[in-house]
């Protein structure tokens, strides 16, 4: 039970951390950032607790729908928001200064692009490893903890790309890129098994009538297609942004004599 309120908790403290923050800073904040943050806990909270929360418990494709929308839809939305600062301008002075004693090094780790997309990659594919993932389904706190480390390196990775700290537009254009066949190549992976990799998906539903291999295909086209549009659409304005960030900017009027 304790499990399934956590994810509330999170959502709950972090909604009002955020708007404390906006109060704080009403000034600096455009309207189109905190609309992006509150429409990405949204995402967050229809993934564990709406109808797709319900889905995920019953199918693979429903299952798979909630980890797409935990990585490429919500955690998106959430760095535009420009969580980072605002949640650390509306946090306790008590909790900034328990977070500033994480160190340094670590810190430094967890904004360097390659091990962001690294940590992504490795949290996808090893949770996806089929033992790894029967545990998950069969024990809440490891499925607690696969959600967490989908959200929060997702986090990480859009961090690269459109966070205040954001790596050059080069190197997240190759990050971005590199997760993006990694999650392709997952995808296809499953889509393209020929038997069942999850007995459990099929144990639950074989007494729908759910051809679990079917099921699976779905889930591995989900997968597969909707993070690659996101993925692209990222890609296309990360080099949209490098193109103009190359551009000789105007002389100042009067400059020529």
């Amino acid at each position: 039970m304790i499990f399934d309120l956590l994810p509330a908790v999170g959502i709950l403290v972090a909604g009002v951390l955020y708007l404390r923050a906006v109060v704080i800073r009403r000034r600096s904040v455009v309207p189109w950032r905190i609309a992006s943050f509150y429409l990405g806990l949204m995402a967050v909270t229809l993934a564990i607790y709406g109808r797709v929360g319900h889905l995920s418990e019953v199918t693979f494709s429903g299952h798979m729908i909630q980890h797409v929308i935990l990585m490429s839809v919500a955690a998106p939305l959430v760095v535009v928001g420009d969580a980072g600062r605002l949640l650390r301008v509306g946090s306790p002075r008590s909790l900034v200064r328990a977070v500033s004693l994480v160190p340094a090094g670590v810190r430094s780790g967890l904004r360097n692009p390659l091990v962001c997309g690294a940590a992504f990659i490795v949290a996808l594919w090893a949770w996806h490893l089929p033992a790894l993932y029967e545990a998950a389904l069969l024990h809440q706190a490891l499925h607690a903890l696969e959600h967490a480390s989908f959200f929060g390196t997702s986090l990480l990775l859009w961090t690269t790309a459109f966070g205040r700290r954001r790596s050059s537009e080069p190197v997240a254009l190759l990050v971005v890129f590199v997760t993006s066949l990694a999650a392709a190549a997952l995808g296809a992976i499953i889509v393209f098994a020929g038997s069942v990799l999850y007995p459990t998906h099929a144990v639950i539903a074989a007494p729908l009538g759910i051809d679990a291999l079917v099921d699976q295909q779905l889930a591995g086209a989900i997968m597969w297609i909707p993070p690659g549009v996101v993925s692209l659409l990222a890609m296309v304005v990360l080099a949209a942004r490098m193109l103009v960030s190359g551009r000789p900017k105007p002389a100042p009027a009067g400059s020529e004599r």
